[in-house]
């Protein structure tokens, strides 16, 4: 999941965050994690973490 990011992708990064300027930037990065917030809720609404699962949870960890 470390991907790397290209010059151009960073590049265009900045070039929007300066076409926005700081408040926009800041309003779109709020919304950006609220959204991202309900995804997560929703996919996980529904998952329960039983007993057995925290030596799988350990394991998984220590990778």
């Amino acid at each position: 999941m470390n991907e790397k990011i290209t010059d151009e992708q960073l590049n265009k990064y900045l070039e929007i965050r300066t076409e926005l300027g700081e408040e926009n930037f800041k309003f779109i990065n709020a919304c950006y994690d609220e959204v991202l917030h309900l995804k997560k809720e929703e996919a996980t609404k529904n998952i329960k973490f039983e007993i057995t699962d925290f030596s799988k949870f350990r394991d998984f960890a220590k990778k």
